[in-house]
């Protein structure tokens, strides 16, 4: 309310200038000059916090090619995430496949990987949770799996 405020005071400035100017001009040639002059001014005066305004006006809009951008880098998070959980996936199936020839039932297994370098998985190791029934068979159990899986291997025996 306060820039109107302004702006009709800054009006209101300048057509009293411009009378003031208009009654002092002397009559003849000049006197259309002058005319033409405070019409340029006035209509300047009237414009001129429009343009201000204006100019502060961005069109950031979002570019194809931003979009673009963004769709891929959500797209391939996405595709990093699935190619991780497949590969747990396959990781914990092979295992249970391996304790299985043995008649080992784990209880949970956990893939530990981690993505930290572009375009690679490095698996940490696998965790095989084992109920206390199973406690005679934990050494047996990391021995096959190291064999079978060729990976780091801890086994936990979840006591009650």
């Amino acid at each position: 309310m306060n820039a109107v405020y302004q702006w009709a005071t800054v009006v209101c400035l300048a057509a009293i200038v411009g009378a003031m100017i208009e009654l002092v001009t002397p009559v003849g040639r000049m006197e259309k000059m002058v005319r033409f002059v405070l019409g340029a001014f006035m209509i300047c005066a009237i414009i001129t916090p429009f343009t201000s305004t204006a100019i502060k006006i961005t069109f950031d809009l979002p570019t194809e090619s931003s979009i673009r951008q963004e769709d891929a880098s959500s797209f391939q998070q996405e595709l990093n995430q699935q190619v991780l959980k497949v590969a747990a996936e396959n990781i914990r199936a092979l295992a249970v496949e391996e304790l299985g020839k043995e008649q080992i039932i784990p209880q949970k297994i956990e893939v530990n990987m981690d993505t930290s370098d572009k375009e690679s998985i490095s698996i940490i190791n696998v965790v095989v949770y084992l109920e206390e029934s199973q406690k005679e068979n934990r050494r047996k159990a990391q021995q096959v799996l190291e064999d079978g899986l060729g990976l780091p291997i801890e086994i936990i025996v979840n006591e009650r």
